[in-house]
């Protein structure tokens, strides 16, 4: 017995020698990565905001403006994310809207610039649409900047059944895991675990669900708000540009969300909106540490910002060299401003002219661009400017179009009316008027059929949007018809009940499928049945896709989804009892 004691008492020191190195390796390794975690975090929370951002009386960080415009300003407003905010940037000249005016204003001759930010954290496109309708348009913008990131599109994970968030290895709720939690040690642990379960497939990184939103509904739900943004600013005659800030992740060829820059590219080519990619012109290749705050926060710092602000002014410069931009601007596509084309240029001393000479001031001109095969005719009245471009074919004889813009004195959008001509009889066949009429917007279509009465259909657009007491906020394209937001009939549709079949639920459901319709939105009405389909086949949603599909002559994709799920053809087909 006493023999074995030795033995026991070295084998029991040793344990207590290994438990004891095993807690100084613990503690020395909690201590190393809680200095590590010190030197490269930098928390932006609750005190950082009370100490340095402060808001307007309309709730952004900027300085209070008018909602009247001063004469020979060019307004430019900013719709964006906690990435143009600046969250994070200590002073409020730093961020990217107000870096952008003052390089504006430096350079400009005449022309006052005026940046005006909306930009908020957790906003995304259909946030800062509610915002550009309901606060926006009051202060008469000239050009909507629509500042772009990653996640702007819906990637909730109720649209996606995409969820990246990391998971727990030691899961659970309470005091010791909530001290647990806040271990360096832990954390960095954790982390590892959380990446060699995506490296395994065994649960989705944040870019396998980002890209995920790009190739689903979440992207045709982002389709209409863009849409809606970009139907407004062409009726309301200002200028729109998309600018698209990548994630500050691996900035080269293996980008990891590609197709949100393809997607967005696409998107402005089809719709001729004004595009720059920063990705493209200012990070691809370079260190994203340099320009993030830290690794665990990649919120653009001050450099980063500034690079932006720089290209952004880079890309709009040639605007301060318009005398008179805030008058001939409307007439004007904003291609035409930035590439200085002969006839902008001409216009803008024209309008010089005009308004620098007293004794006796020419009021007609006549501009000739042969390049581009069009003419530019306007004059001056008492009250307007009229600029009327007639655009000419190949040939230079035979017109194709003429689009007349009636300004006020001050560039005040006041109608547009756009023809197109006959090729062989050079006859008008159609016209599109477009006129301000107090807080509504009225077009008007008129077709000019050969040998019948002309077609005339009017459209009262509104543009705007109405805030109540209670917080809630409701948008109007049309005069009298609410915006139908994706995300909500989304929403509705997955939590009505799987029995529920109720003929009024019925009518009420392809009228809000006909909404996305009329306005073209087929992609999303498309992605939303098939997806809701998937989700919950509820006999009053599949009888009101029924109707639909058979109103708008889309038999086919009937067919399809019948095809699809054989089990739902009574109720799609009409011939279940309702």
């Amino acid at each position: 017995m006493n023999s074995r004691f030795p033995k026991f008492s070295n084998f029991l020191i040793n344990i207590l020698l290994s438990v004891f190195a095993l807690i100084l390796l613990v503690v020395l390794g909690e201590s190393i990565l809680q200095i590590l975690d010190y030197n490269e975090k930098k928390i932006i929370g609750p005190e950082w905001f009370k100490k340095h951002v402060t808001y307007n009386s309309l709730g952004y960080r900027d300085h209070e403006h008018s909602l009247a415009k001063p004469k020979d300003t060019f307004r430019i407003l900013v719709l964006g994310d906690s990435m143009t905010f600046g969250q994070g940037i200590d002073n409020l000249k730093d961020i990217i809207p107000k870096k952008l005016e003052t390089y504006l204003n430096e350079n400009s001759k005449k022309t006052r610039f005026e940046v005006i930010s909306f930009a908020h954290p957790g906003y995304h496109t259909d946030s800062e649409l509610y915002d550009l309708y309901t606060n926006g348009f009051q202060f008469q913008p000239d050009l909507i900047y629509l500042s772009y990131y990653h996640n702007d599109v819906p990637h909730e994970p109720e649209f996606l059944g995409c969820n990246s968030t990391d998971k727990e290895l030691i899961p659970g709720e309470g005091e010791l895991n909530a001290l647990l939690r806040r271990s360096a040690l832990y954390q960095t642990i954790n982390f590892r675990f959380n990446r060699l379960l995506e490296r395994q497939k065994m649960k989705p990184s944040l870019t396998d669900c980002i890209n995920a939103s790009y190739a689903s509904l979440g992207w045709e739900m982002q389709r209409v708000f863009l849409d809606v943004i970009r139907m407004a600013a062409t009726f309301r005659n200002i200028k729109l540009m998309i600018g698209i800030i990548p994630l500050m992740f691996k900035l080269d060829e293996e980008q990891p969300i590609g197709m949100e820059h393809s997607k967005l590219a696409d998107y402005c080519k089809n719709n001729g909106v004004e595009c720059i990619d920063f990705l493209e012109t200012d990070f691809k290749g370079k260190n994203a540490g340099d320009y993030i705050f830290s690794k665990d926060d990649r919120h653009l710092n001050a450099k980063g910002a500034e690079i932006i602000a720089k290209s952004l002014f880079k890309k709009l410069e040639p605007l301060t060299h318009y005398n008179y931009l805030s008058v001939i601007h409307r007439a004007f596509s904003i291609r035409e401003l930035l590439e200085e084309s002969n006839i902008s240029k001409e216009a803008d001393k024209a309008i010089a002219k005009i308004v620098e000479e007293t004794q006796n001031p020419a009021r007609d001109f006549k501009l000739i661009d042969e390049k581009n095969q069009y003419e530019l005719n306007f004059r001056k009245t008492s009250e307007n400017y009229i600029f009327n471009k007639t655009q000419f074919n190949s040939s230079g004889k035979k017109k194709i179009t003429t689009s007349r813009h009636t300004l006020g004195i001050y560039g005040q959008f006041i109608d547009h009316v756009l023809s197109v001509y006959d090729p062989q009889s050079q006859k008008v066949i159609t016209t599109d008027k477009v006129e301000h009429q107090n807080k509504h917007i009225l077009l008007t279509h008129t077709i000019y059929p050969p040998d019948r009465e002309k077609q005339v259909r009017q459209i009262n657009y509104k543009f705007s949007g109405e805030k109540y007491e209670t917080g809630g906020r409701t948008l109007f394209i049309e005069d009298g018809i609410p915006f139908l937001n994706p995300k909500t009939l989304f929403k509705k549709l997955t939590i009505l009940p799987p029995a529920l079949d109720d003929h009024r639920l019925v009518e009420a459901l392809h009228d809000q499928f006909m909404f996305f319709h009329h306005h073209s939105w087929n992609g999303f009405m498309d992605a939303i049945i098939n997806e809701i389909v998937k989700r919950n086949p509820n006999p009053s949603i599949l009888r009101a896709i029924a109707k639909t599909y058979r109103r708008t002559n889309n038999l086919e994709k009937l067919d399809q989804l019948v095809q699809a799920y054989p089990q739902f053809k009574d109720i799609l087909m009409g011939t279940a009892g309702q």
